[in-house]
């Protein structure tokens, strides 16, 4: 499961994983930080790889990307439609973002002479606190939301884009990994490269998959055994067999359903698409 799997990582032992940032940093990192091992040299850096030198890796994707899979609504039977749209034009207000995100001045994150937002050691400990975010801090994360540079010109909308605050807030190890990397960021070690189509991204179309389809069926079938097999087979004795196995359960779970569907999404977006060139 999810939470076994971000369990495994939180103990610092697992060498290397096939995952996105957002998928365990905030869980399994802020784990790793708040039990010191990050000091000892536990910690996770992106490595663009791909099966041989001939394949350009295209691992991170330049710029932001429209999710059409989700989104806000206010339902017919709200009391007081006016009042729930001020209240999501108010939590996009900056100093309320900035609260969202930031904290409290002097508390969470201080401001040096020139305006720039930064944290001290301890507030980058509390910061990764589960107890102490989920009594003091709420991001209210599914809500709009800003990223990029705050409304004063200076500061990132959240701390994690602030250039200074994300090196500073990283431990010698990774620093030395960078520097040898010559990088400063996560993204420079992977590299970026430009939207892949205008059908990108399909995720904000499997991101909204559910057994009521054929493809929605397939797809939960395909993450459960992939949950499944893809351990046994990294550590079988007989990889072959192993990944028989896996590939004929792969196969029982119908994964043309759910590419059928895929590609019809895909080519009704060319289409969309088409229509404004």
């Amino acid at each position: 499961s999810y939470d076994e799997y971000i369990s495994k990582l939180s103990t610092g032992r697992v060498l290397g994983m096939i995952d996105q940032w957002w998928d365990f940093a905030y869980t399994a990192g802020d784990a790793i930080k708040q039990a010191g091992l990050d000091a000892q040299g536990c910690d996770y850096i992106p490595l663009p790889i791909t099966i041989d030198e001939s394949v350009k890796n295209q691992w991170h994707n330049a710029g932001g990307a429209f999710n059409s899979g989700s989104g806000l609504a206010i339902t017919v039977s709200c009391k007081d439609v006016p009042g729930a749209l001020k209240l999501i034009n108010d939590l996009l207000d900056q100093d309320i973002h900035n609260l969202r995100f930031w904290g409290v001045e002097g508390v969470d994150y201080e401001v040096d002479e020139n305006g720039e937002f930064y944290r001290t050691p301890e507030q980058r400990t509390q910061a990764s606190d589960t107890e102490y975010k989920a009594s003091h801090m709420c991001s209210y994360s599914y809500f709009p939301q800003y990223n990029g540079t705050s409304d004063d010109g200076i500061n990132a909308n959240k701390p994690d884009g602030q250039a200074r605050e994300f090196f500073d807030g990283l431990n010698d190890d990774v620093k030395e990994a960078f520097q040898a990397y010559g990088a400063e960021t996560y993204v420079e070690m992977l590299g970026t490269n430009e939207a892949p189509g205008e059908w990108y991204p399909m995720w904000s179309f499997s991101n909204n998959f559910n057994t009521s389809t054929p493809g929605g069926m397939a797809w939960t079938k395909i993450g459960e055994v992939k949950h499944e097999y893809l351990p046994q087979v990294v550590m079988a004795a007989d990889f072959d067999k192993a990944w028989a196995d896996y590939m004929d359960a792969y196969n029982a779970c119908k994964p043309e359903d759910f590419i059928s569907e895929l590609q019809a999404e895909l080519d009704s977006r060319m289409e969309l698409a088409a229509k404004f060139k």
